[in-house]
């Protein structure tokens, strides 16, 4: 098992985060006793997701939660999302193609 110090994990997840238009920063909050920390928008400076722990954010990069956030949209989405829209553009394209 490789152990991931601190400073290695949020260099993953700040890279991550860059690829799709967010900055990883500290919150001014705490959770449970812990430094609290969030994403957000480059562009917008809006927060996209906040009150993660550290190793919660990085949680999130590895599913690739983080990697999921569309700037044009401005929002995550969810693996489900993303299976149900392929589904139906797959559909659509069918359709469109027997008509």
């Amino acid at each position: 098992m490789t152990r991931i110090t601190m400073q290695q994990a949020a260099k993953e997840i700040r890279a991550e985060a860059k690829k799709v238009g967010l900055t990883f920063k500290r919150q001014d909050a705490t959770i449970n006793g812990k430094q609290a920390y969030m994403f957000t928008d480059r562009a917008t400076g809006l927060r996209k997701l906040e009150n993660c722990t550290f190793w919660n954010a990085y949680e999130n990069y590895l599913c690739g939660y983080v990697g999921s956030y569309n700037m044009i949209k401005g929002s995550f989405t969810s693996e489900e999302q993303t299976i149900i829209l392929d589904f139906l553009a797959t559909a659509l394209k069918d359709d469109l193609h027997y008509q």
